[in-house]
């Protein structure tokens, strides 16, 4: 008995738990729309287990809120030229973000103002007007622009929608921010049985 126990415990729960009760659930929340599972997810992947998108259980889980295009996230090599490559990376970035929100948000208008100290980056979010300092610092721009786009991702919103950006304790491996935009509460329902707790 003692060793079935054992066996069971050392068997990944990412075996067990199928994608289609995961996207269900979210459905069934009003996290998702049926339309973009179906864009986003094949039946194949429907399937099989959440360990297709990433083990443990709650790596699965985050992959397959990415996989749906939920989430935004950035790595070490987010805007790591951004000072050369100028406002089309910031552009992309950008984009990026509007994409995770399932068309509630859009960004329009990006220029970018360059001085000896700071870039400042100007866009209209959902037609409101948004201006973000970026300190030019010759060793590690990359970082500083990451750093605002963490800190000030959380302006972003829509109006008369509950969602906003929220972060997730443990991002999955290899990223230094990933967040996801929705109802906090809702999205806490969805994570506790993987053990995912979002925070704004």
């Amino acid at each position: 008995m003692g060793t079935l126990i054992y066996r069971r415990a050392m068997v990944d729960e990412s075996d067990e738990i199928g994608v289609r009760q995961a996207v269900g659930r979210l459905i069934e929340l009003g996290l998702v729309t049926a339309d973009a599972v179906a864009e986003h997810v094949t039946r194949e992947a429907l399937a099989r287990t959440l360990g297709y998108f990433g083990r443990p259980t709650w790596n699965g889980a985050l992959g397959l809120l990415s996989g749906l295009g939920m989430t935004y996230g950035m790595d070490h090599k987010t805007l790591r030229y951004a000072c050369e490559d100028g406002v089309e990376a910031y552009e992309d970035e950008l984009r990026s973000i509007a994409d995770a929100t399932g068309g509630l948000i859009t960004i329009t208008d990006v220029t970018l103002v360059n001085d000896a100290d700071d870039h400042l980056l100007q866009f209209l979010c959902n037609g409101a007007p948004h201006e973000w300092t970026i300190p030019h610092v010759d060793d590690d721009e990359g970082l500083e622009a990451q750093l605002i786009f963490a800190t000030h991702i959380r302006e972003l919103t829509a109006d008369g929608s509950p969602a906003e950006w929220c972060q997730v304790q443990s991002p999955p491996d290899g990223y230094g921010f990933f967040a996801v935009f929705a109802d906090q509460e809702l999205l806490n329902q969805f994570g506790a049985p993987y053990g995912l707790t979002f925070e704004d």
